[in-house]
Protein backbone atom coordinates (compact mmCIF):
# COMPACT_ATOMS: atom_id res chain seq x y z
CA UNK A 1 0.00 0.00 0.00
CA UNK A 2 3.04 2.16 0.59
CA UNK A 3 3.85 1.74 -3.03
CA UNK A 4 1.00 3.79 -3.99
CA UNK A 5 1.90 7.02 -5.25
CA UNK A 6 -0.72 8.49 -8.33
CA UNK A 7 -3.91 8.47 -8.78
CA UNK A 8 -3.47 5.35 -11.52
CA UNK A 9 -1.19 3.78 -8.60
CA UNK A 10 -5.00 3.61 -6.11
CA UNK A 11 -7.31 2.71 -8.93
CA UNK A 12 -5.27 0.14 -9.74
CA UNK A 13 -5.42 -1.32 -6.14
CA UNK A 14 -8.85 -0.56 -6.09
CA UNK A 15 -9.93 -2.32 -9.35
CA UNK A 16 -7.98 -5.22 -7.88
CA UNK A 17 -9.82 -4.79 -4.80
CA UNK A 18 -13.04 -4.76 -6.50
CA UNK A 19 -12.49 -7.99 -8.70
CA UNK A 20 -11.48 -9.72 -5.27
CA UNK A 21 -14.72 -8.85 -3.72
CA UNK A 22 -16.80 -9.43 -6.93
CA UNK A 23 -15.71 -13.12 -7.45
CA UNK A 24 -16.26 -13.82 -3.04
CA UNK A 25 -19.73 -12.80 -3.31
CA UNK A 26 -20.56 -14.42 -7.09
CA UNK A 27 -19.02 -17.70 -5.44
CA UNK A 28 -21.50 -17.55 -2.98
CA UNK A 29 -24.55 -16.44 -5.16
CA UNK A 30 -25.37 -20.54 -5.87
CA UNK A 31 -25.16 -21.60 -2.20
CA UNK A 32 -27.32 -18.19 -1.33
CA UNK A 33 -30.05 -19.12 -3.85
CA UNK A 34 -30.16 -22.74 -2.47
CA UNK A 35 -30.92 -21.26 0.70
CA UNK A 36 -33.23 -18.84 -0.39
CA UNK A 37 -35.55 -21.47 -2.00
CA UNK A 38 -35.54 -23.38 1.13
CA UNK A 39 -36.25 -20.75 3.03
CA UNK A 40 -39.12 -19.73 0.93
CA UNK A 41 -40.62 -23.20 0.75
CA UNK A 42 -40.27 -23.30 4.58
CA UNK A 43 -41.91 -20.24 5.73
CA UNK A 44 -44.40 -20.60 3.14
CA UNK A 45 -46.01 -23.49 4.73
CA UNK A 46 -46.35 -21.76 7.68
CA UNK A 47 -47.85 -18.59 5.90
CA UNK A 48 -48.31 -17.14 2.42
CA UNK A 49 -46.29 -14.19 1.91
CA UNK A 50 -44.00 -14.60 5.31
CA UNK A 51 -40.73 -14.98 3.08
CA UNK A 52 -40.85 -11.22 2.61
CA UNK A 53 -42.00 -10.32 5.32
CA UNK A 54 -39.30 -12.10 6.96
CA UNK A 55 -36.45 -10.64 4.31
CA UNK A 56 -38.00 -7.91 2.28
CA UNK A 57 -34.65 -7.28 0.47
CA UNK A 58 -34.87 -11.08 -0.96
CA UNK A 59 -31.32 -12.87 0.16
CA UNK A 60 -28.83 -10.70 -0.48
CA UNK A 61 -29.06 -9.43 3.02
CA UNK A 62 -27.47 -12.83 4.37
CA UNK A 63 -25.34 -12.48 7.19
CA UNK A 64 -22.43 -13.87 4.90
CA UNK A 65 -22.94 -11.15 2.23
CA UNK A 66 -22.69 -8.72 4.70
CA UNK A 67 -19.24 -10.12 6.59
CA UNK A 68 -18.32 -10.17 2.65
CA UNK A 69 -19.36 -6.71 2.56
CA UNK A 70 -17.53 -5.38 5.54
CA UNK A 71 -14.22 -7.13 5.57
CA UNK A 72 -13.87 -5.60 1.88
CA UNK A 73 -14.97 -1.84 3.20
CA UNK A 74 -12.21 -2.17 5.92
CA UNK A 75 -9.90 -3.31 3.62
CA UNK A 76 -10.60 -0.31 1.19
CA UNK A 77 -11.06 2.27 3.94
CA UNK A 78 -7.74 1.21 6.19
CA UNK A 79 -6.33 1.24 2.17
CA UNK A 80 -7.92 5.12 2.19
CA UNK A 81 -6.41 6.09 5.28
CA UNK A 82 -3.14 4.35 4.67
CA UNK A 83 -3.07 6.90 1.57
CA UNK A 84 -3.44 10.29 2.96
CA UNK A 85 -6.13 12.35 4.02
CA UNK A 86 -8.97 10.94 3.73
CA UNK A 87 -13.10 11.93 4.32
CA UNK A 88 -14.78 8.05 5.10
CA UNK A 89 -18.18 7.07 3.75
CA UNK A 90 -20.25 9.25 5.62
CA UNK A 91 -19.30 12.26 3.24
CA UNK A 92 -19.33 13.06 -0.48
CA UNK A 93 -16.93 15.51 -0.64
CA UNK A 94 -14.03 13.92 -2.44
CA UNK A 95 -16.66 12.58 -5.40
CA UNK A 96 -16.85 16.10 -6.18
CA UNK A 97 -13.62 18.11 -5.65
CA UNK A 98 -12.02 18.79 -8.78
CA UNK A 99 -15.84 19.39 -10.12
CA UNK A 100 -15.29 23.18 -12.01
CA UNK A 101 -11.63 23.26 -11.74
CA UNK A 102 -9.41 23.77 -15.10
CA UNK A 103 -7.93 20.98 -17.04
CA UNK A 104 -4.49 22.15 -15.72
CA UNK A 105 -5.64 22.09 -12.17
CA UNK A 106 -6.88 18.72 -12.88
CA UNK A 107 -4.54 17.16 -14.61
CA UNK A 108 -2.37 18.43 -11.60
CA UNK A 109 -4.87 16.90 -9.23
CA UNK A 110 -5.07 13.26 -10.62
CA UNK A 111 -1.14 12.84 -10.09
CA UNK A 112 -1.86 12.99 -6.38
CA UNK A 113 -4.18 9.81 -5.03
CA UNK A 114 -7.68 10.58 -4.59
CA UNK A 115 -9.07 8.39 -2.03
CA UNK A 116 -12.74 7.22 -2.84
CA UNK A 117 -15.24 6.11 -0.49
CA UNK A 118 -15.31 2.21 0.33
CA UNK A 119 -19.33 1.99 -0.10
CA UNK A 120 -19.24 3.95 -4.04
CA UNK A 121 -16.33 1.26 -4.85
CA UNK A 122 -18.38 -1.77 -3.64
CA UNK A 123 -21.50 -0.93 -4.55
CA UNK A 124 -22.15 2.54 -6.66
CA UNK A 125 -19.68 1.17 -8.93
CA UNK A 126 -20.41 -2.60 -9.00
CA UNK A 127 -22.50 -2.11 -12.33
CA UNK A 128 -19.19 -1.45 -14.20
CA UNK A 129 -17.00 -4.29 -13.18
CA UNK A 130 -19.17 -7.15 -11.96
CA UNK A 131 -22.71 -6.48 -14.09
CA UNK A 132 -23.73 -10.05 -13.06
CA UNK A 133 -23.75 -8.91 -9.40
CA UNK A 134 -25.62 -5.20 -9.59
CA UNK A 135 -29.20 -6.90 -9.97
CA UNK A 136 -28.28 -8.59 -6.54
CA UNK A 137 -26.56 -5.84 -4.72
CA UNK A 138 -28.99 -3.59 -5.52
CA UNK A 139 -31.50 -4.94 -3.07
CA UNK A 140 -28.07 -4.21 -0.30
CA UNK A 141 -29.88 -1.19 1.00
CA UNK A 142 -28.06 -0.37 4.08
CA UNK A 143 -24.21 -0.24 5.29
CA UNK A 144 -23.90 -2.58 7.69
CA UNK A 145 -20.95 -0.24 9.37
CA UNK A 146 -21.65 1.46 12.63
CA UNK A 147 -19.26 4.07 15.26
CA UNK A 148 -18.20 3.31 18.59
CA UNK A 149 -18.38 5.71 21.46
CA UNK A 150 -15.04 7.69 19.65
CA UNK A 151 -17.00 7.88 16.26
CA UNK A 152 -14.01 5.71 14.76
CA UNK A 153 -15.85 3.17 12.43
CA UNK A 154 -16.51 -0.12 13.35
Amino acid sequence: MTDIKTNDDLIHEYEKIQLMWAAEVRAEIPHLLEWWASTKDRLEKVEENLTYVRWPCGFIPHPRVIEIYRRYFFVLHDLNKAVGEYEDYRTDNLIYEGWGTDAKEASAAQTVPTPVPPNVLLLDEIKGYAPDLWGYMQKFLYLPIGENEKLELC
